[in-house]
C-alpha cells in the first residue's frame, strides 16, 4: 500500500471516530425515520382562544358568541379560515425525528424564545403551548419543540406559513358577503353607459 493511500485511510478513520464522538455527546439524541407521534393534544372543538407570540407582535384570537375575532394587539373580526387552520394544524403536527434534547441548542434551531410560541386556550384555560422554529434545510419539514420540555423535534410540513403571520393577516378581508344563488341581475354602470347582465 502506498503511504499516500495509507494517510488518507487513517484520516478518515480519524474523522469517522470524531463524527461518532460527536453524534453520541451527552444531552443531544438523534432518531431517524417517522415518529407517528403528534406534538401536542387538544380538543378543537373546544378552544376558545389562541395567543401567538412572534419576535415582532404578540396576536390574540377569541371566539366570541360563536365568532372568532382578533382581540390583540387591535381589534377586528378575525379571518375564519387563518384560525381554523390554525387550530386544525396545531393538533396535526406530526413528529418525524428527535433532534435534540440540548436546552442550547434551542436558539440553533429557533425554538427558544426567538421562536414564534403558539398558545391554546380551552374553555379560557391554557390547554397546550408549543415553539415553531425555522424550516428544515430541505423546506419540507419544520423544527418545533413543545413548551415545558428540552426536546427539539422535526415535523412534518412547512408550519411557518400557517403560524407566522403579521396581525393584519389575521384580519376578515371580506367586504361583503351575499347568498349567489339569491343574485337575478348584475348591473354596471360607467357615466352615461349601463349594462346589465342577467342572473
Amino acid at each position: 500500500m502506498k503511504r499516500s493511500t495509507l494517510i488518507l485511510v487513517v484520516i478518515l478513520a480519524v474523522l469517522a471516530a470524531v463524527a461518532f464522538l460527536v453524534m453520541q455527546r451527552p444531552g443531544e439524541t438523534s432518531t431517524a425515520g417517522r415518529t407517528g407521534g403528534m406534538l401536542v393534544d387538544y380538543d378543537s372543538m373546544a378552544v376558545d382562544k389562541l395567543e401567538i407570540i412572534t419576535s415582532s407582535s404578540t396576536v390574540t384570537l377569541e371566539k366570541r358568541a360563536g365568532i372568532w375575532m382578533l382581540a390583540a394587539p387591535i381589534q377586528y373580526k378575525a379571518d375564519v379560515s387563518a384560525v381554523t387552520g390554525v387550530v386544525g394544524q396545531g393538533r396535526r403536527v406530526e413528529l418525524t425525528s428527535l433532534v435534540s434534547t440540548n436546552p442550547g441548542k434551542q436558539k440553533l434551531f429557533l425554538v427558544d424564545s426567538a421562536g414564534t410560541l403558539v398558545k391554546v386556550f380551552e374553555k379560557g384555560v391554557e390547554r397546550t403551548a408549543f415553539r415553531v422554529g425555522k424550516p428544515s434545510s430541505s423546506f419540507t419539514e419544520t423544527y418545533v419543540r413543545r413548551e415545558g420540555t428540552d426536546e427539539v423535534h422535526l415535523a412534518d410540513g412547512m408550519l411557518t406559513t400557517t403560524f407566522v403571520r403579521q396581525p393584519n393577516d389575521w384580519r376578515d378581508k371580506a367586504i361583503f358577503a351575499l347568498d349567489e344563488g339569491q343574485i337575478t341581475s348584475v348591473k354596471f354602470q360607467y357615466g352615461d353607459t349601463t349594462y346589465v347582465v342577467p342572473g
